[in-house]
């Protein structure tokens, strides 16, 4: 079996967020997924992924960067419709 050195994993992930911002599909992406939230707010993750289709590491790394930018903000907990597990709700950001 073949094993891969833990940097390479964060080489790859860097080099493919590098690859999506200089081609303009980061804020692409940041957009749709902003606009599910935006039709589905109070949703967890992985609701967006299931509604949307996309992976959950691309709604999870999206998410994070529409919190630092102040367009979604988290909500409360409750049990996520899709794992039945406790999860986080966001929503978009109203006060801005």
């Amino acid at each position: 079996m073949y094993l891969r050195k833990r940097n390479q994993f964060r080489q790859t992930s860097l080099q493919a967020f590098k690859d999506l911002r200089q081609s303009g599909q980061l804020n692409k992406l940041q957009d749709l997924v902003y606009n599910w939230f935006n039709n589905y707010p109070v949703s967890t993750d992985k609701e967006i992924s299931e509604l949307s289709g996309l992976a959950i590491n691309i709604v999870t790394a999206r998410r994070n960067e529409l919190v630092k930018l102040g367009e979604l903000v988290q909500y409360n907990k409750r049990n996520c419709h899709v794992t039945g597990r406790l999860a986080i709700t966001w929503t978009p950001e109203v006060n801005k």
